[in-house]
């Protein structure tokens, strides 16, 4: 039944049925048990799930979707392959329309909730014409494998970071670059910072892209202040440019 809550004990796990009716500046779906609310991951606006409850905290808690009971008008097929296990993209299965509104929908709460303003004048947000390829700025996490090195961000919930240097939402020039940055470390055996160990040599690498200007800048983030075989790597990282309307700055 609509609007009804149901909550049941499996063993040591608590799982509960919510209607979710509003969506967190984190992306996590947001719906009440008995006034209770509940922060839930993997979740949108008109779902209703089937949650498993993670954590209760004082004032509300935090569960993660285990099974989609009856889907949001809202929800599409994510384009990225990897949008299920990465961190980064948490609406990439809401239908575009639907987050221009929902963000849309974000402000005017603030506006009300926190400037007071009861009928805040708006107009609708304008969206992009393709809503990919559009970040001028992409950190990209490095951890160690055994298939090499594995450059991309952290999977949902952790710090294992998820091979993804081909992500949707950054610029093209980054996705070149983080290719180019993963055959280099793997071609010349650059050890990878651990957590673990407190040890190893690089922990990031970030790309900066200048549309205006086609200008990239590369930043690796590591412990010393040389690297090995520098010389190839520049060279991997102006050939991972050739062709493209971009160029590393100087």
């Amino acid at each position: 039944m609509a609007g009804e809550t149901v909550s049941r004990m499996n063993g040591k796990n608590e799982t509960i049925e919510l209607e979710i009716t509003d969506l967190s500046a984190e992306g996590r779906g947001i719906g009440k048990a008995e006034g209770f609310t509940f922060f839930v991951e993997g979740a949108l606006p008109g779902d209703r799930v089937l949650a498993e409850v993670l954590r209760r905290k004082k004032n509300f808690g935090e569960a993660r979707a285990a099974e989609l009971l009856h889907a949001s008008e809202a929800r599409c097929s994510a384009p990225c392959p990897h949008a299920k296990r990465c961190g980064g993209c948490p609406l990439m299965g809401m239908d575009y329309a639907a987050q221009l509104r929902q963000k849309e929908k974000w402000i005017r709460d603030r506006l009300q909730r926190i400037a007071g303003v009861a009928e805040p004048p708006m107009e609708p947000i304008l969206g992009m014409e393709t809503p990919f390829q559009y970040r001028n700025k992409a950190v990209f996490s490095l951890e160690a494998g055994p298939e090499g090195c594995r450059v991309g961000f952290c999977r949902a919930g952790s710090h294992a970071v998820l091979h993804c240097p081909d992500c949707l939402i950054q610029s093209p020039a980054a996705g070149r670059l983080a290719a180019a940055f993963k055959q280099y470390v793997d071609e010349n055996s650059v050890s990878i910072f651990s957590e673990k160990t407190n040890k190893g040599l690089l922990r990031q690498f970030m790309v900066r892209t200048a549309f205006g200007t086609g200008e990239v800048m590369a930043v690796i983030v590591a412990r010393g202040k040389t690297l090995p075989a520098q010389e190839d790597l520049f060279r991997k990282l102006e050939e991972a440019l050739e062709g493209t309307e971009y160029r590393l700055c100087s």
